[in-house]
C-alpha cells in the first residue's frame, strides 16, 4: 500500500507500535491509544488508511487484543470524524473471510 501511494506521488506517514527503520516513508513509532499523538499525526492528513491489528489474535492476552484491535481503531475513527476527514479506509482480516457461524469465535478468551 505504501509503495503504491508513494509511486502515485502521495505523501505517506506510516506508524506502528514497533520501530520500522527500513520504512520507505516518513515513520512515527507510536501507541495509537494516545489520542494526542494520533491527533498530531492526523494534523495534516487528507485521508487515513488503518490496517493495524493483531492478526489471528488467539493466544494473545485479551486486554492487549482489545487495546490494539478495538480501542486504537476507535481513536482513529473518532479523531478522523472530529477533524472532518472525508476518507478513512479500514481493513480487518477477521471480516475478510466473512462472519463466523458462531459469533463467540471473535471474542477473546
Amino acid at each position: 500500500m505504501v509503495d503504491l501511494l508513494l509511486g502515485k506521488g502521495y505523501e505517506v506517514l506510516g506508524t506502528d507500535r514497533r520501530e520500522h527503520p527500513d520504512s520507505p516513508c516518513q515513520f512515527v513509532e507510536a501507541n495509537l491509544c494516545d489520542r494526542d499523538k494520533v491527533l498530531e499525526m492526523m494534523s495534516k492528513a487528507d485521508a487515513v488508511i488503518h490496517l493495524g491489528a493483531i492478526p489471528g489474535p488467539h493466544g494473545d492476552e485479551p486486554r492487549l487484543i482489545y487495546e490494539n484491535n478495538v480501542f486504537r481503531t476507535y481513536n482513529i475513527m473518532t479523531l478522523a470524524a472530529e477533524r472532518s476527514l472525508r476518507r478513512v479506509v479500514f481493513s480487518s482480516s477477521a471480516f475478510a473471510v466473512g462472519w463466523a457461524e458462531d459469533p463467540r469465535a471473535f471474542v477473546p478468551k
